[in-house]
């Protein structure tokens, strides 16, 4: 996978936590796609998405948790698809100005929905400051983002198993795709 380029998935599991229950399944040995599709064969939706968040670049995540939205056509708050396309254009064509702009849209939507963490997401993505503009620089801890992105995909609306199945297999189809280094929904 070209955006994925590690023969063992080691490297990505050393920079967070998997649950107890698919720490029991995973071998750091294994390939990145063996672990992706072992955690998608046991519905292991939170465990995916950290894993996945954690092995893209802070970007393609980003724009993998926005395919993810725009397919699910997330509404969970006023205008939902128009911040998305806030988001798409940030993919698009990265600036510090969007950036800062979809940090405080996501201070003011708030961690209870998708689309706040999808702006976090981009705001602590680390290309630039999260302290306010007129005080010093303050970096975003390390894959910061990828949290902002477990947020963003994970609590998208999915409750019975089938919901769970159909969120991660789409997740899975659109993760494959943005890893080989395709932008759904782009023209990057």
């Amino acid at each position: 996978m070209k955006k994925i380029p590690y023969l063992q998935a080691q490297k990505i599991l050393e920079r967070f936590e998997l649950g107890p229950e698919a720490q029991s399944l995973i071998e750091p040995t294994a390939t990145p796609l063996d672990v992706m599709n072992e955690l998608v064969k046991h519905l292991h939706l939170a465990d995916y998405v950290s894993f996945v968040a954690h092995a893209l670049p802070p970007r393609e995540g980003i724009c993998w948790a926005l395919a993810v939205q725009e397919e699910m056509s997330i509404a969970d708050v006023p205008d939902a698809e128009g911040i998305r396309g806030q988001v798409r254009d940030w993919v698009q064509k990265p600036t510090e100005d969007l950036r800062r702009s979809l940090m405080e849209l996501g201070e003011k939507l708030g961690t209870d929905g998708p689309t706040g963490w999808l702006c976090f997401a981009v705001a602590w993505n680390g290309s630039g400051s999260i302290a306010d503009a007129s005080g010093p620089v303050v970096l975003p801890p390390a894959y910061l983002h990828a949290k902002a992105i477990l947020g963003a995909i994970a609590l998208a609306p999915a409750e019975t198993t089938k919901d769970i199945k159909q969120l991660l297999d789409m997740a899975h189809r659109n993760a494959l795709a943005v890893a080989e280094g395709v932008w759904p929904g782009m023209e990057v």
